[in-house]
Formats: C-alpha cells, structure tokens, sequence
C-alpha cells in the first residue's frame, strides 16, 4: 500500500500535517511567552509623506507609530566598537545583537512584517536598538517559525 503525498505544492505547505504546524506554532509562542524579556517595538510609518525623489530618502527624522509591548529572545553583544563619524563630528558606538520573535505572533500583534528601520527598546537596559537585518529561521514542516532581526544600537539624530 502507498501512501499518498500530502505536501501541497499551490502554497508550499503540508497541507495533511496543519494541525501538527499549529501545534509547534503554539508551543513556540508558548516559550517567548515563558522565556523571553519583554521590549517595546516602534513601528516605522511606512506612509510618511516628506520623501525626496531625488535622494529616495525622509527629508526630515523618521516617524514612528506607537510602541508594542512584546516578549523576544534577545542577545547582545557585550564589546561594543567606537569611533569617529566621517567628518569626526561626533563619536559613534557600534552595539550589535540579535532579536528572536515568533513568525505568527509578531504579525498578529503588529498587522505586518518587521521592516529595517524599526526600533526595539530594551526595558531592562533602557537603550534603542534598530533593525538593520531581517532573516527567517526554526523551520519545522518546511514552514519557518521564527523571525532573526540583526539590531544594531540606535543612534539618534535629533
């Protein structure tokens, strides 16, 4: 007797093992809510009207929406890299470090995808990060659970 493929090739999921995804899902989301340190997230404003054709950038600081309360996995680098800006006005300090959230949940609180530029505050080290990387990973079923978002110490110019 053969068993017949259950992997659904429309939309690239196994359609006979939902309820098998669902499952790791949850559970996953069941260990940020466990483990994880809670951060506030600062959505870019996507629609903000002063942009400049010419340079394709904001003619003024970025906007943000209101912060999400959220629970991540949350590394950071304990060396941090100094420097000088290229006109050596100010000084600069590189702290690099990762963001780990769960796929599902991220999308549900936040009503879209991470995008670079968004804005992570840690509450227990009071200090802004920004997103500057975005990767998938933790695949089980051929599905990706989590989101890795590279952050780097957000350096305001106001």
């Amino acid at each position: 007797m053969y068993k017949n493929s259950t992997f659904n090739y429309f939309d690239q999921t196994p359609s006979g093992s939902l309820k098998d995804l669902n499952l790791m899902n949850s559970i996953d989301q069941e260990q940020f809510d466990l483990y994880g340190i809670s951060i506030a997230y600062y959505k870019l404003d996507l629609l903000q009207q002063n942009f400049d054709d010419v340079f394709r950038d904001t003619l003024s600081a970025k906007k943000f929406m209101e912060a999400e309360q959220l629970r991540c996995f949350f590394k950071v680098d304990e060396s941090t890299t100094h420097g000088m800006t290229d006109i050596g006005v100010s000084q600069v300090a590189e702290r690099k470090g990762n963001a780990w959230f769960n796929i599902a949940k991220l999308h549900a609180i936040l009503g879209r995808e991470p995008v670079l530029g968004d804005v992570l505050e840690n509450i227990q080290l009071h200090q802004k990060f920004e997103v500057f990387g975005i990767s998938k990973e933790l695949h089980r079923l051929g599905v990706p659970l989590r989101y890795n978002l590279q952050i780097r110490l957000y350096q305001d110019t106001k």
